[in-house]
């Protein structure tokens, strides 16, 4: 399927492990949109917003229960799901996966922007949700 990228002046991550966990978090939510979604589209957006550099990578696929995959972690999705929450906590951000099924996905991921407070702020995904 054909990848829309859009991409914003973010200026510099907070820290180098931030930087490589965005990556890898986008680089997942990538494999699994191609991998399980069945997409006609796939749209990644990366921008800054409120002291945060947050990245959007969505799908019209199939979709899936998120709750449902995330309890069982018995296959190599859900792990994958786990990984990226994993990353995203341990340099001090925060990923919130929106799916239903037959309604396509979106994977959020937010890190700390270089200068920005110590924390991310409440809602850091507040100006990225009108996919």
């Amino acid at each position: 399927p054909p990848v829309d990228v859009q991409l914003e002046g973010v200026g510099r991550l907070e820290s180098p492990e931030a930087e490589l966990a965005l990556y890898r978090i986008v680089q997942e939510a990538l494999t699994n949109a191609l991998r399980h979604s069945g997409a006609g589209k796939i749209r990644v957006r990366l921008e800054r917003c409120d002291g945060a550099v947050v990245a959007a990578v969505s799908d019209d696929g199939v979709g899936f229960d998120v709750d449902a995959v995330l309890a069982h972690q018995d296959g190599e999705h859900g792990l994958g799901l786990f990984g990226m929450r994993e990353r995203a906590e341990y340099v001090g951000g925060r990923v919130e996966i929106d799916s239903e099924e037959g309604r396509g996905t979106t994977v959020r991921a937010a890190v700390p922007a270089a200068g920005a407070a110590a924390s991310l702020p409440a809602d850091p995904f507040r100006d990225v949700r009108r996919d």
